[in-house]
């Protein structure tokens, strides 16, 4: 038997040669024993920190002390032999996959100060197994939907307030799903592969989605509560039948692969909210034909219109500093861009690499020496089919210049 705790300083055990704690004494990092069978965590621990007690195979009880509020991702993953826990109402948040495989573990307490539980925290454990099939909620989260259905609708509990991470995972049944109004939190991946889902409305008050809804096939349009401040990373990305989004004036932030693959987009309106577009955001949407990027946008990131086979003209914002790598790289039908109205930014290497059809480039810097360009900017399209059009009375500084003096043809705006 270990039992480790805090007693006077006469008993007091060497935690320290069983324990990896932080210097402050509040995150157990690591047990350092993998023969203990009965463990009580010291009372100045706040957070069991990942894996810290992952694959401890004779593991059957654990104490948890009232000082603890986090337990972190797979923190208590693959104790096999763990057969019951009480978690002290001093906790708040259980992480993603933090007991996933405790196959012995079938008694769990969860108090209500529980707020937040991860996806696949209770994966393969005898508790999970033990549950009845349908919809699995701990206080007022809806943590998993466990077996198969032939459903096609499903309305979740009216008070529920966060749908957990991997909550729908795989329901490629499920053709609408009602979200009451009580909901504030969609966990990561949460209707990842739903793909017979075709009706979704966010419910105002939701302030994140996560790679949501991605893959989700089968969705046609999607409304976006002004709750959102951002559409996170890969939100909707391979979501192939979305044809419309409708972005309210909330959102500041397109992030990471958001659309990315989104075949049937055909267009899209960005509001003037809108500060950053993210990396390879609206990547591989090959119906996109148009998109107005306003000018209140300061940041577009590598690859974010990378593959949009469809997109003919482009205007870029005049705030904008970087147009970065391979940004419209095989864009293969766009044929006219206008670059940033003004004198400062850079171009990265391969911006336009696979552009086969683009013939025109307008650049309205009356200075352009302060433009920086890669010397792979304009690397991998056909620079000598395509004309520079310039202000009047810069060809000088355009035909000198390290990166537009490549074009071949350079020629005055009409309409400076």
């Amino acid at each position: 038997m270990l039992t480790l705790q805090h007693q006077n300083k006469y008993d007091m055990v060497d935690i320290n040669s069983v324990f990896k704690l932080s210097d402050d004494g509040k995150t157990l990092i690591k047990i350092l024993t993998t023969s203990a069978e009965n463990v009580t965590i010291p009372n100045s621990v706040t957070i069991i920190d990942k894996f810290a007690f992952e694959g401890c195979k004779t593991l059957r009880n654990i104490v948890i002390p009232n000082s603890v509020t986090t337990i972190k991702v797979s923190a208590f993953k693959n104790c096999i032999s763990l057969e019951s826990i009480d978690i002290p109402n001093s906790v708040t948040l259980i992480e993603g996959c933090a007991f996933y495989g405790c196959v012995s573990l079938k008694n769990i307490t969860i108090p209500s100060s529980v707020t937040n539980v991860g996806g696949k925290a209770f994966y393969e454990t005898l508790w999970f197994k033990n549950q009845p099939e349908g919809p699995v909620y701990i206080n007022d989260i809806l943590y998993s939907l466990k077996g198969k259905t032939e459903r096609e609708e499903f309305t979740i509990r009216t008070g529920t307030r966060i749908i957990a991470e991997d909550a729908f995972d795989e329901c490629p049944s499920f053709k609408a799903i009602k979200i009451p109004d009580s909901i504030t939190e969609i966990g990561d991946c949460a209707f990842k592969g739903c793909t017979s889902l075709e009706n979704v409305v966010i419910p105002y008050g939701v302030k994140n989605i996560f790679c949501a809804f991605s893959e989700c096939k089968s969705i046609k349009k999607i409304v976006i509560p002004n709750s959102l401040v951002e559409i996170d990373d890969y939100a909707f990305a391979g979501c192939t039948a979305l044809e419309s989004v409708d972005i309210p004036n909330s959102i500041t932030t397109i992030g990471w692969g958001a659309f990315d693959d989104c075949i049937s987009l055909k267009s899209v309106d960005i509001p003037n909210s809108i500060t950053t577009i993210g990396y390879g955001a609206f990547s591989g949407c090959t119906a996109l034909e148009s998109i107005d990027i306003p000018n209140c946008v300061t940041t577009i990131d590598s690859a974010a219109f990378c593959g949009c086979t469809s997109l003919k003209e482009m205007f870029l914002p005049s705030l904008l500093k970087k147009i970065p790598q391979e940004a419209f790289a095989n864009c293969i039908s766009l044929k006219e861009i206008f670059l940033p109205n003004s004198d400062y930014y850079t171009i990265e290497d391969n911006v336009f690499s696979g552009c086969s059809s683009l013939i025109k480039i307008h650049c309205a810097a009356n200075n352009p020496e302060r433009i920086v360009i890669s010397e792979k900017a304009f690397d991998n399209f056909k620079i000598d089919e395509c004309t520079l059009f310039i202000p009047a009375g810069t060809r000088w500084a355009y035909r000198h210049h390290h990166g537009f003096g490549k074009f071949k043809n350079i020629e005055i705006e009409r309409k400076y």
